[in-house]
């Protein structure tokens, strides 16, 4: 489920299977039939990537109250212990997921881009929904419903701690520097080198299972390109971007010396304005 959720659900945001909408619907719910709302998930990617870490637009910055995940958002006295226990948060993010979409059902406001009404909004979500119960609907038959249920939110629990941190050691992380104003023209580079961070680029292993994300300032700075594209975007785009800005590129030789660095990143985010 981690892995369909970082590499099917992520190429359908960017319409990797087809221009169109539905063939990447059907993508992301036969291979991960797990809730997810495609159409709602693909514009909050678009902000993601146009307000790239920038509070509190992009959606990522801002998804717990519980966890302090940027400077400009508010701090808490139990922030203090963020680091410790945000990992067991992580195992809720499909929950935040479910509830983002109820909330986008019903406002349709999502920062800085256009999106669907009411009756559209309402129609994509039952179909979608309706598609997704229509594939899972064998199991249930196969196993029943509560063996279902049971096996359905161990899987979702465990699959959302991957994700999340696989996603997370991206943007939040040591040497990165985040920010709650928009950047514009040739900033806009720069505010991607200091906002993002890459792991186990020589990995081609973790690269697959990850969708890519250990390429992750080649994917920002180059969304449309193929996942097989990365590591030469990596030694080339990369390189001369970062050169451009004079910004330090972040990099990790492994995602658990990422996943160290996230650690100190909430630690020291909990404990100072």
């Amino acid at each position: 489920m981690a892995t369909a959720t970082l590499t099917v659900l992520h190429d359908a945001g960017h319409r990797r299977f087809a221009r169109r909408a539905w063939p990447n619907v059907i993508a992301v719910h036969t291979a991960s039939p797990v809730g997810f709302w495609v159409a709602h998930w693909t514009l909050k990617h678009r902000v993601h990537h146009k307000y790239t870490q920038v509070y509190p637009l992009d959606d990522a910055t801002r998804s717990s109250g519980m966890v302090r995940l940027h400077p400009s958002a508010p701090r808490w006295r139990v922030h203090r212990f963020q680091h410790l226990y945000a990992w067991v948060l992580y195992s809720l993010a499909w929950a935040g997921e479910l509830r983002s979409q109820v909330t986008f059902l019903r406002t349709g406001a999502l920062a800085g881009i256009e999106t669907p009404g009411p009756w559209r909004r309402t129609g994509s979500f039952l179909l979608e929904k309706g598609l997704c119960a229509l594939v899972l609907l064998p199991y249930a038959l196969v196993i029943g419903v509560r063996d279902l249920a049971v096996l359905f939110v161990t899987a979702m629990s465990l699959a959302s701690v991957i994700a999340a941190v696989v996603l997370v050691v991206g943007h939040i992380n040591i040497g990165l520097h985040p920010t709650s104003l928009v950047p514009g023209g040739r900033e806009w580079a720069a505010h991607l080198v200091r906002t993002t961070a890459s792991f186990n680029t020589e990995s081609f292993v973790v690269r697959w299972m990850t969708g890519g994300m250990t390429h992750h300032l080649a994917h920002h700075l180059k969304p449309v390109a193929a996942r097989a594209d990365l590591p030469e975007l990596h030694r080339s785009t990369v390189v001369e971007v970062v050169a451009a800005s004079g910004e330090e590129l972040v990099e990790y030789p492994t995602l658990l010396s990422a996943v160290r660095g996230h650690y100190r990143k909430l630690r020291d985010l909990g404990r100072s304005d």
